[in-house]
């Protein structure tokens, strides 16, 4: 192995340019096929409730907003636990396991706020809004049963997504494209690095020995034959 100059890495580099563009090409065919045959595409669709708990005469005290904010996490544990999630499985007829829908469901709130959303993914864009619609369902009716209260309310019911969350065509080409790029300068790099053969006398001259003769390259005129 030689020390590398960096004027021949760049002249490396270019004469073998092929490389690299083969290499670009097979990974961003990758992610053509990836995305068209493999990557399934998959659609979100959330609901969002409300905390309003309040006396219908005097309103909503600051002592009812406090009360809603520390309800928030635990309603938000209410809704993924497993008996509101059996509820949807059994009331709707769904052919899932219960820890499959449960890792479909996700469930956040607004930081100091009473407002809750019951988001759920699925590769089904209608199920998962009438999914994420049966959760909400059934939760203010199991807090009925459980608080005696009815302090939820809906303030948005899910809407049917038409384009998949997970699959945006032009970031995946991109990073198809920086993969093979950084790929296939690595094979080059690789190619130049371990290569032991001598390109020029100022290599056999850095290895300490001396040059006997050297055959210089003779460009042949048109038609004459060497």
């Amino acid at each position: 192995m030689f020390e590398i100059n960096i004027w021949d890495l760049v002249k490396s580099y270019l004469k073998n340019i092929y490389i690299v563009l083969i290499v670009c090409a097979v990974t961003v065919l990758s992610g053509l096929l990836y995305i068209n045959y493999i990557q399934k595409p998959m659609y979100r669709s959330s609901t969002t409730l409300v905390l309003a708990t309040g006396n219908a005469t005097q309103g909503i005290t600051q002592n009812d907003v406090i009360l809603n904010q520390r309800l928030v996490n635990t309603y938000r544990e209410i809704i993924q636990s497993n008996t509101i999630m059996q509820r949807v499985i059994t009331e709707l007829g769904l052919n899932y396991e219960l820890a499959q829908l449960t890792r479909m469901v996700g469930v956040s709130s607004v930081r100091d706020t009473e407002i809750i959303m019951i988001s759920v993914s699925s590769t089904d864009a209608r199920n998962a809004a009438i999914i994420a619609d049966k959760i909400a369902a059934v939760f203010m009716e199991e807090i009925v049963q459980i608080y005696n209260i009815e302090n939820v309310r809906v303030i948005d019911s899910a809407n049917l997504a038409t384009t998949p969350y997970n699959i945006n065509n032009s970031w995946h080409m991109l990073i198809s494209l920086l993969v093979g790029l950084a790929l296939g300068l690595a094979i080059v790099f690789a190619r130049i690095y371990f290569d032991t053969t001598t390109k020029s006398e100022k290599q056999i001259e850095a290895l300490g020995l001396a040059v006997i003769g050297s055959v210089p390259k003779i460009k042949a005129k048109k038609g004459v034959i060497i």
